[in-house]
C-alpha cells in the first residue's frame, strides 16, 4: 500500500476529488490522497440500507458514510458512493497508524462488506483517533518499559489482556492473582521512584516489581518501533485491542515519543523484586494529613526474585 501512496503523491489532485488506486486483494476499495495529500480510505459497500449513519469530523479523522465522491485513477474518473475515512494530518506517526488500521479493517471487512458491517468496525477506528486528543502526562520512558515487557513475552496477548485499562490504574499489569509493576531507569544505578501509598498497597498484595535499566542511543528502538514489533506478533483482534489501550492510555503524548533506547541492555539488565523487599519509608510516624509522598529506592542490594518460580502464565514470558 505504501508503494501505491508514493505514486499518488506525484499526481495532480483537484479540489473536491481523490487521487486513488484500487487496493491489492480488495479491488472494491481504494487507497487515496485528498487535495492536501492526506491519506484516505474509500470503502465500497455491497448493499444499501435504510439506516441513517451519522458522519463525524475530528481533529485527526473524518468519517463520511455512503457519500458520493469523485475518484480519479490512471484509467479515468469514477463517481460512486463510498464510506470515506480521511486522515486529517500529514504527521508520519499518524500516517503509519492509519495504514496499519486500514490493513486490519480490510482483513475484517473483506472485499464486499455491508454498510452495517463497515459502521460496526469503524467505531473502534473512531475511538482510537479520538483517544489521541487526550492530554496525558505519562512519561515516554515508562511507556517504553511497558511495551518492552510486552514485546519480549512468549505470548504478548496475555500481557495485552492484563495491561492497565486506565493511566490511573495502580498496576501496569494485573492478571488477578498476580500483579506486575514495571520501573525503567536511565540512571547508572538501579534506582527507581516509588510513592509511599503505592508500596503500602503493594505490600498487601505482594506485587512483583520489574526493574529495567537502559540508555538512550541513536541506534536503539523507539516507542513506535516497539508498537510495530508487537503488532506484527499478535492476531488481528488483538491488534485492535492493543491500539485502543495504547491510545486511551497515552493519547496525544504518542505523537512526541521519538527517543530511542538500548533494548539489548534492557533485556540483560531486567530483574524482578518482591515489593516487600524494596527499601521504603516507614509510614507509621507520618501524619494522616500528609499525602503524595515519593522517594527513590536503590535496589542494588535488594534480594532478587526468580520470577520463574511463579506458577502463572503471565509471568512465564522471557523468550
Amino acid at each position: 500500500m505504501k508503494k501505491i501512496i508514493e505514486k499518488l503523491r506525484f499526481r495532480e489532485i483537484h479540489d473536491g476529488s481523490f487521487s486513488a488506486e484500487k487496493i491489492d486483494n480488495y479491488p472494491n476499495h481504494y487507497i487515496a490522497l485528498d487535495s492536501e495529500k492526506r491519506l484516505v480510505l474509500l470503502l465500497r459497500s455491497e448493499t444499501s440500507t435504510q439506516k441513517t449513519f451519522i458522519n463525524s469530523r475530528g481533529k485527526y479523522l473524518n468519517i463520511f458514510y455512503n457519500e458520493v465522491c469523485e475518484v480519479r485513477t490512471l484509467t479515468g474518473i469514477e463517481e460512486e458512493r463510498f464510506t470515506i475515512l480521511n486522515l486529517m494530518s500529514n504527521d508520519l506517526f499518524l500516517e503509519e497508524l492509519f495504514l496499519k488500521i486500514v490493513q486490519d479493517l480490510l482483513e475484517i471487512l473483506g472485499n464486499c462488506p455491508t454498510l452495517d458491517a463497515i459502521q460496526r468496525s469503524i467505531q473502534s477506528v473512531k475511538d482510537i483517533f479520538s483517544n489521541l486528543l487526550r492530554k496525558l502526562s505519562k512519561e515516554e520512558l515508562g511507556l517504553w518499559g511497558e511495551l518492552f515487557i510486552i514485546n519480549i513475552s512468549k505470548d504478548p496477548r496475555l500481557f495485552i489482556d492484563s495491561w492497565h485499562l486506565s493511566p490511573d490504574d495502580t498496576f501496569d499489569f494485573n492478571a488477578g492473582d498476580f500483579k506486575l509493576e514495571i520501573k525503567t531507569t536511565l540512571k547508572s544505578e538501579r534506582i527507581h521512584t516509588f510513592s509511599l501509598s503505592q508500596l503500602n498497597k503493594n505490600l498487601e498484595l505482594n506485587v512483583i516489581v520489574g526493574s529495567i535499566m537502559t540508555t538512550q542511543i541513536e541506534l536503539g528502538i523507539s516507542v513506535q518501533d516497539l508498537i510495530s514489533e508487537i503488532r506484527n506478533k499478535i492476531p488481528l483482534e488483538y491488534r485492535i485491542k492493543f491500539d485502543e489501550k495504547l491510545t486511551f492510555n497515552y493519547g496525544a503524548s504518542l505523537l512526541d515519543f521519538n527517543s530511542k533506547f538500548d533494548s539489548h541492555y534492557a533485556k540483560i539488565s531486567l530483574l524482578f523484586f518482591e515489593s516487600f523487599h524494596i527499601p521504603k519509608i516507614n509510614g507509621e510516624g507520618i501524619d494522616i494529613g500528609v499525602s503524595n509522598i515519593k522517594f527513590n529506592s536503590t535496589l542494588e542490594k535488594t534480594k532478587v526474585f526468580d520470577i520463574n518460580t511463579l506458577k502463572n502464565n503471565l509471568f512465564d514470558f522471557v523468550e
